[in-house]
C-alpha cells in the first residue's frame, strides 16, 4: 500500500453506533427496557404497543410510524427523536423531553403529557385530542393544523409557539401563558379561558 493511501484511510470517518446493542435486542425480545440507551436507533415501523421505556434515552432515535400506543415513557428523553405518524395514543409521555422532537402527524390521543418538554417541537397536524399536557413546556413549539379539541393545556407554557389553523375547540388553557403565540385561524370554540396570559400580554378571564 502507498503511503499516502494508507494516509488517506486513516482519515475516513465510520458512523459510529450510538445506542447499545444489548438494549435494543432487550426491548426485542421483551418489549421492556427501562433506563436504557436506545440514543440514535432505527426503531421505524417497529410493534411497541404496551412497552416499558421508562427513563429511557431515545434522543435523535427514528421512531416514525412505530406503534407505542400505550407506552411507558415517563421521563424518557427523546430530544430530536422523529416520531412521524407514530402512534403514541393513551402513552405516558410525563416528564418526557421531546425537545425539538419532529413528531408530524403524530397520534398523541388521551397520552399523558404533564410536565413534558415541548419546546421547539414540530407538531405539525398533531392528533391531541384529550390529551393532557397541563404544565408542559411548549415555547416555540409548531402546532399548525393540529388537533388539540379537549386537550388540556393548564399551566402550559405556549408562549411564541405557533396554532395556525390549529383546533381548540374545548381545550382548557386555564393559566396558559400564550404570550406572542401565533393564533391565526385558530378555532376557539368553547375554549376555556381563565387567568390565561393572552397573545398580547392581557388576562382573560372569560371563563372563570
Amino acid at each position: 500500500m502507498k503511503p499516502y493511501t494508507f494516509l488517506c484511510l486513516l482519515f475516513i470517518v465510520f458512523p459510529a453506533v450510538a445506542y447499545d446493542e444489548s438494549d435494543l435486542k432487550q426491548l426485542k425480545a421483551t418489549n421492556k427496557c427501562v433506563e436504557c440507551d436506545l440514543t440514535k436507533a432505527n426503531l421505524v415501523g417497529m410493534h411497541l404497543a404496551k412497552a416499558n421505556l421508562a427513563e429511557a434515552k431515545l434522543n435523535e432515535a427514528s421512531l416514525s410510524k412505530a406503534n407505542l400506543s400505550d407506552a411507558d415513557l415517563w421521563h424518557a428523553d427523546l430530544t430530536w427523536a422523529v416520531l412521524r405518524r407514530t402512534n403514541l395514543s393513551n402513552a405516558n409521555l410525563s416528564g418526557a423531553s421531546l425537545y425539538g422532537a419532529r413528531m408530524w402527524a403524530i397520534n398523541l390521543q388521551s397520552a399523558n403529557l404533564v410536565g413534558a418538554n415541548l419546546i421547539g417541537a414540530d407538531l405539525y397536524m398533531a392528533d391531541l385530542f384529550d390529551a393532557n399536557l397541563s404544565n408542559a413546556n411548549m415555547t416555540g413549539a409548531i402546532l399548525r393544523d393540529a388537533y388539540l379539541q379537549s386537550a388540556n393545556l393548564t399551566g402550559a407554557n405556549l408562549s411564541k409557539a405557533t396554532f395556525m389553523g390549529a383546533i381548540l375547540k374545548g381545550a382548557n388553557l386555564a393559566k396558559a401563558d400564550l404570550t406572542d403565540a401565533d393564533l391565526t385561524g385558530a378555532l376557539l370554540r368553547e375554549t376555556i379561558f381563565c387567568e390565561t396570559t393572552m397573545p398580547d400580554g392581557t388576562i382573560n378571564n372569560v371563563g372563570c
